[in-house]
């Protein structure tokens, strides 16, 4: 994430009962490991990490946090190859400790922030990649590419004689032809 700005947020004073909320806002454009997404403006990231509820005896409070990403991508679409916007409107809401108690409390829905700072780049960027399809298509009616000539069947007309039959189903075209 090294050409993101500033992704991490001090929020020791709100694990610490001194303050009651932390609100973050920032530009992020995710690590993408997809060479076909495509980030036209990099994608907004607000939320917030707010006390939940106020912990006795010294003991930790109970921290929340809010994310959300909002912007758009662009992709291809896996059946005809034409370039697609897809909007981005993803949220989700983490639990924030400092540190596990132990193994079994390591969970996707808990957000660690060693030191009192969390890493919000690192979260969004795994929200992100939870949330994208990994297929995306123009319209679920989308008919692809002609196997032949390769045209946009959605746009053109296919001029193929379609008569190229795999060897191994010749035998099921006989019995077709034969009704």
């Amino acid at each position: 994430m090294s050409e993101n700005k500033k992704t991490t947020v001090d929020v020791s004073t709100v694990i610490s009962g001194d303050v009651k909320s932390v609100d973050f806002s920032f530009d992020f454009c995710p690590e993408c490991i997809d060479k076909d997404i495509v980030f036209p403006a990099p994608l907004k990231v607000t939320g917030r990490v707010y006390e939940k509820a106020s912990a006795k005896n010294g003991s930790q409070n109970l921290v929340m946090a809010n994310i959300a990403l909002k912007g758009k991508y662009v992709t291809k679409c896996a059946r005809c190859l034409e370039n697609i916007d897809v909007p981005v409107d993803m949220y989700a809401e983490y639990s924030v400790a400092s540190e596990l108690q132990n193994d079994e409390d390591e969970s996707e829905d808990v957000l660690l922030a060693p030191g009192g700072v969390l890493d919000i780049g690192e979260a969004a960027d795994s929200l992100f990649f939870m949330n994208v399809p990994s297929k995306h298509l123009c319209s679920e009616s989308c008919k692809g590419l002609c196997q032949g000539c390769g045209k946009n069947l959605n746009t053109e007309e296919c001029v193929c004689d379609n008569k190229n039959i795999d060897p191994r189903l010749a035998v099921l075209k006989k019995l077709l032809d034969k009704q």
